[in-house]
């Protein structure tokens, strides 16, 4: 379930990515542009959707759980007696 939700997550963003850069693309301000601020318009949104993908990835859907730390010292628990 975990796996689907990632995947779900990761085909959104990528759409929503793609979606936006479309529509970054038909502005005028875009086409005015020079080539080199075109290039960042469009680095920028992909670094900015990166960006959200890992918050979203790693703090709203991990990928493992989060399991309880052994001690390293086999003598560190307390004796139990009879």
């Amino acid at each position: 379930m975990r796996t689907f939700a990632r995947i779900t997550v990761n085909l959104a963003l990528l759409i929503g990515t793609a979606a936006v850069i479309g529509w970054a693309t038909t502005l005028k301000a875009y086409h005015d542009a020079s080539p080199h601020m075109r290039m960042g318009i469009v680095i920028g949104i992909a670094a900015a959707a990166f960006i959200v993908a890992w918050i979203v990835l790693s703090k709203v859907i991990p990928a493992k759980k989060k399991t309880a730390q052994r001690t390293s010292y086999p003598y560190a628990a307390t004796a139990k007696r009879r």
